[in-house]
């Protein structure tokens, strides 16, 4: 197991469906699409997401959430999240990948947060597998101030 068979069964677009919550906001569902690219020479993989809200009908009624970024190997078995949102925040996180049956899990923790004094802490959980990204993202603010779930979805290669 290494990063790189990773960073490589990430490469591809991914679409699916998400849910949101967090205290003092009402519940969303949201359509996801995020396409990763997979740069060989410099080992790092780029990644653009996209969402848009759903109404209950599924049918799209704005956009949501922007965001880019890119994973690299900081150490052995150890991944960098570096990414820029389209509010202006941007967050530096890092995990150890760990083998799951039928592919990885990380758990990604915050290291940086910048550009949003709202946010104090944030970690993201993934799992891959040959067809199946699924995710989880807490944060905790100055409201919350711990670890709370925000978004959930479920993603698969298109």
């Amino acid at each position: 197991m290494n990063i790189e068979t990773f960073l490589c069964q990430m490469e591809g677009k991914w679409t699916g469906r998400g849910t949101g919550q967090f205290p003092g906001i009402a519940a969303f569902r949201y359509e996801e699409e995020t396409v990763c690219t997979y740069d060989a020479e410099k080992q790092l993989l780029h990644y653009i997401q996209q969402t848009w809200l759903l109404d209950d009908a599924d049918k799209r009624i704005q956009a949501s959430h922007r965001e880019t970024g890119f994973l690299r190997e900081v150490a052995d078995l150890v991944l960098e999240v570096a990414n820029v949102q389209s509010g202006g925040r941007t967050e530096i996180l890092q995990g150890v990948l760990e083998p799951i049956t039928g592919g990885f899990q990380i758990l990604l923790q915050a290291l940086l947060l910048a550009n949003d004094p709202r946010m104090q802490n944030a970690e993201r959980i993934w799992k891959l597998t040959a067809h199946t990204w699924e995710y989880t993202q807490r944060m905790a603010t100055q409201t919350v101030d711990h670890l709370h779930d925000h978004l959930s979805a479920s993603l698969t290669r298109a």
